[in-house]
């Protein structure tokens, strides 16, 4: 659920005015909001998914489309991308202090399953070597720490 909260604000975003461009491709320029406008023309700019948007360059975007950018149309695209960058990264969870309170306590493991969506593999090894020794579930919790925060 937080995964497809995350992705329709990103939709949102990406579709609004603060946005350089659309990612969804159309033989016919599009402009949005008073922002720039490219020629998504080419198959590959019809295609692009987000991480292609997030490493697109000036020298690419000439690539795709066959327009030169001027250093204003740069800069909107490059303040986008960070925009979006910034909205798409993974906050976890919980704060640093209560995982690492959690670990000291032996409940790393809930820690890790929170900040992880309870996907992956990491907080049921974490509760395996909790439940087997204290000690090695704490050093692996401590560890994996740097995943996240």
């Amino acid at each position: 659920m937080k995964l497809f909260t995350k992705l329709v604000v990103l939709l949102a975003f990406v579709f609004t005015a603060n946005s350089a461009f659309a990612l969804v491709g159309n033989p016919e320029t599009k402009k949005i909001a008073g922002q720039l406008a490219f020629e998504t023309s080419t198959p590959e700019f019809a295609t692009m998914n987000l991480e292609a948007f997030l490493e697109m360059t000036p020298s690419k975007f000439e690539e795709l489309t066959g327009k030169k950018l001027g250093l204003k149309e740069t800069v909107k695209m490059k303040f986008a991308q960070k925009k979006v960058a910034k909205l798409v990264a993974k906050k976890p969870a919980i704060e640093s202090g209560v995982y690492v309170l959690l670990a000291i306590l032996g409940f790393g493991w809930i820690a890790m399953g929170l900040n992880d969506d309870w996907n992956g593999s990491d907080w049921l090894v974490n509760l395996l070597l909790t439940f087997l020794c204290y000690i090695p579930g704490l050093i692996h919790a401590l560890t994996k720490k740097s995943k996240w925060y």
